[in-house]
């Protein structure tokens, strides 16, 4: 049993238990049979109940990971009733990607990111791997920038594509994911894997600069339909006008995942309520 909780309280599946934290079952169960760090109960056909003091566990959990202390060193630390240091301490994985990378070991580079993935919540590693990577590459000499920057990339995007289509048979509402942003790279993908933390289903269209009445007709194939557009730019004004368009022509819901969100925040509330041109 876990922690000796009553059994009047309120248990969650390990899927929504996913949706609440952020934490995908994927690691939830790498938590629990490798560190060792939750044990929820079981039913009587082997599916895992959490109780109220799991999640609390989580979320120290999350509290730690949040700090760069590297997953292998929560438990003790939890365990011991240490506090939660006020600064950020940077993964002991990072390192090792950055070697790989300049290396260009592909294999490693493969290896490297599938238990960084595994054990890690989304949020925890595009904080403190991807972001981390993305500036050191951008220090890199020009002779090997480049190629640096497409192996990273293609990996990542890889690992992105994988992890998605794991995900297929969890169901969810379906979501079409787009971006206007031709240089989103991976970004894309991750953002597609944030929707599927939530519970959705994203159907991914490469950086494109799509057409009103393709985007209507595939959001009319969909079933209740989602419109989530990404990037880490300023969309243009063409885009905006039509985007509105779009929400006359095919009404939807429409969502910005990214910087966008942050950079356009008035204009969608403006845009929701079709108040702008």
């Amino acid at each position: 049993m876990s922690g000796g909780s009553s059994t009047s309280e309120a248990r969650l599946t390990i899927t929504q238990v996913g949706e609440l934290t952020g934490v995908n079952p994927v690691t939830l169960r790498a938590w629990q049979r490798r560190y060792g760090l939750l044990k929820p109960e079981r039913t009587a056909q082997g599916h895992r109940l959490y109780a109220p003091q799991d999640l609390a566990r989580i979320r120290l959990i999350l509290s730690w990971l949040e700090r760069g202390v590297s997953i292998g060193k929560v438990r003790p630390l939890i365990e011991a009733g240490e506090s939660l240091p006020p600064g950020r301490e940077a993964l002991e994985e990072l390192d090792a990607v950055k070697a790989t990378l300049d290396g260009l070991d592909r294999r490693r580079l493969e290896r490297g990111l599938i238990e960084v993935m595994k054990h890690y919540p989304l949020p925890v590693y595009r904080q403190q791997l991807i972001a981390p990577i993305e500036t050191y590459l951008a220090t890199l000499p020009e002779a090997v920038a480049a190629v640096t920057q497409a192996l990273w990339q293609g990996v990542l995007i890889e690992r992105c594509g994988a992890l998605l289509a794991g995900a297929r048979e969890r169901g969810g509402r379906p979501a079409l994911l787009i971006s206007f942003d031709s240089q989103c790279g991976a970004e894309l993908w991750l953002s597609a894997l944030e929707l599927m933390s939530q519970g959705l289903q994203p159907t991914l269209l490469a950086p494109i600069t799509p057409t009103l009445d393709g985007l209507k007709s595939m959001l009319a194939a969909m079933d209740a339909p989602l419109l989530v557009v990404t990037g880490e730019r300023r969309l243009t004004p063409a885009a905006w006008t039509q985007l509105q368009r779009l929400l006359t022509a095919q009404p939807c819901e429409l969502r910005l995942l990214g910087s966008v969100a942050t950079i356009h925040q008035d204009e969608l509330s403006l845009l929701a309520q079709g108040d702008i041109a």
